[in-house]
């Protein structure tokens, strides 16, 4: 089985360039509006992780097309990064993206990804007291400059209660779906760079399990 979502979130760079913001919110629409045509038309439905502020800016789009079909999932409040001294900042980040996405579409969010595929190792037990039921930041590699969980399982599976890197045998609550990565040397095969290295990951596909995403702006 292949699981095949989109995080959406604001691109940094229109939070503080006007210019851009208009061109990125006008190709967004465009965009987002070939990406559902594309996926109503073919019967496909998919979960998108998104962040408050892109909620927000694009509520007309959420509303009309997104939640009529598709999961929504956690991607925290405004797309913020965990950080070794920035734990406490991160959790409510989460929670505020939780009760905003669950009030404004009226579903329980079950999913969460974080930014950057950026987590603490021991948010397990944090996850599980939000109701969350599953996870999908983990990627079982390397990432430069981000991650390197070589040790981490490429297939879905029940996180260890202290560490959600490593499978474990004492929590059934959570499950983690790690993100899709090449064989032997396990780069990250994601968001942008999943066009360009599927090719070289389809070894995967004996493992039946593979998950995966893009963002809508990967293809601007």
């Amino acid at each position: 089985m292949h699981h095949f979502s989109f995080d959406l979130e604001l691109y940094d760079p229109i939070k503080n360039k006007k210019k851009y913001q208009e061109y990125f919110i006008i190709k967004s629409e465009s965009i987002l509006d070939e990406l559902l045509q594309i996926m109503e038309a073919k019967g496909i439905r998919t979960t998108f992780f998104i962040t408050n502020e892109f909620a927000q800016l694009f509520n007309d789009i959420l509303h009309k097309r997104i939640i009529s079909r598709h999961e929504i999932a956690l991607h925290t409040s405004n797309h913020d990064f965990y950080t070794n001294n920035n734990i406490n900042k991160f959790k409510k980040s989460i929670i505020n993206n939780k009760r905003y996405l669950e009030k404004e579409t009226g579903r329980k969010c079950l999913g969460f990804r974080a930014p950057g595929a950026l987590l603490p190792k021991n948010i397990v037990r944090f996850l599980i007291k939000i109701k969350i039921k599953y996870d999908s930041s983990v990627i079982p590699g390397i990432q430069i400059g981000r991650a390197f969980n070589i040790k981490s399982p490429t297939f879905p599976y029940y996180p260890a209660i202290d560490n959600i890197f490593l499978s474990g045998n004492n929590q059934r609550e959570l499950m983690e779906f790690p993100l899709l990565v090449t064989p032997y040397v396990r780069f990250s095969v994601n968001g942008f760079t999943f066009p360009y290295l599927y090719r070289f990951s389809k070894i995967q596909e004996k493992e039946n399990e593979i998950t995966t995403y893009m963002h809508h702006r990967d293809f601007m």
